[in-house]
């Protein structure tokens, strides 16, 4: 019973909060414009049915017709406002039109309407059906305002994902013989005299880092290159992005070439301006794979 309860309160709460008193004085005005001016109305229906009714052919192809055009108009209909809110003056037009067709067929049977099916179906019913189907519609949409449907993961598995890809497999756009003939030019570039700088330019999402990868693993079987991996995502600024990059361009080089790592570690120091750094600050597993020759040389540049 209090379930009950919650659900009539949410339901009230929620039309309080799609109607205002405005709307209900409109809805007042017109039901006693209609309930004043009741004989005129009436005639003019009356007039408009036999207008209507002497050049109407309610001949079997007709009905047909008829009966198709509704069908298709409901389909339309339906498949429209389920993906689409009911606004507040169709819905306004649906009630309005569907106490119309009550009073006129059911209250007060004063016109004859013409049937489309012998004994219960008339023309006239489809203002009801259309004007029904509205207001379910509504009335539907409200309901699961009040109870929202709760989501599953299962229906992602329809969708792509847009995580870069990680194996030359699962390339669709045949990226993998580029990255293979650029991992045959890249250890071929003479570095004695000058430096090398490759950039992967394209705007987003358009697949740089799916590409890399591709590029990381073709270079990762040539066994005399070494790949440092750098992500200057979290950074913020330059000077943040320079030092991290020095500082694990120093961890690499530190393990093999003692010399060299000194020179880096001074021009890092003339560019940045910061302190120098000593061995202390950096990882154990980096240590481990030092000699006690290299070990030494790092003590005493870090003095």
């Amino acid at each position: 019973m209090a379930k009950i309860k919650n659900i009539l309160n949410s339901f009230t709460r929620d039309l309080k909060e799609k109607f205002s008193l405005i709307d209900l004085y409109i809805l007042l005005i017109v039901i006693l414009l209609f309930v004043a001016y009741q004989p005129s109305v009436q005639d003019s229906v009356k007039s408009f049915t036999s207008y209507i009714s002497k050049g109407f052919d309610n001949s079997l192809f007709m009905k047909i017709l008829t009966l198709s055009i509704l069908f298709f108009t409901i389909i339309i209909l339906v498949k429209r406002l389920t993906k689409k809110r009911v606004s507040k003056l169709s819905l306004y037009i649906s009630g309005y039109s569907l106490l119309f067709y009550i009073y006129f067929k059911w209250l007060n049977k004063c016109i004859e309407w013409a049937y489309i099916k012998c004994g219960y179906f008339t023309y006239f019913d489809i203002i009801g059906v259309l004007s029904l189907i509205i207001i379910l519609l509504y009335i539907k949409e409200r309901i699961k305002c009040i109870f929202p449907q709760k989501t599953s993961n299962d229906n992602c598995n329809n969708l792509l994902c847009d995580d870069a890809i990680t194996d030359s497999n699962e390339d669709i756009l045949d990226r993998v013989p580029f990255a293979k003939e650029l991992a045959k030019i890249i250890p071929n570039c003479n570095t004695n005299k000058s430096a090398y700088s490759f950039g992967i330019v394209a705007p987003w999402g358009y697949g740089k880092t799916s590409f890399i990868k591709i590029l990381t693993k073709e270079l990762e079987q040539n066994e005399k290159l070494e790949i440092i991996h750098f992500s200057p995502w979290h950074l913020s600024t330059n000077k943040d992005i320079m030092s991290a990059f020095f500082d694990l361009l120093s961890k690499h080089i530190a393990v093999n070439d003692m010399q060299l790592y000194e020179l880096i570690r001074k021009y890092s120091n003339y560019i940045i301006g910061e302190t120098r750094t000593t061995a202390l600050l950096y990882p154990l597993s980096i240590i481990e794979h030092l000699h006690e020759e290299q070990i030494s040389h790092l003590l005493q540049y870090g003095d």
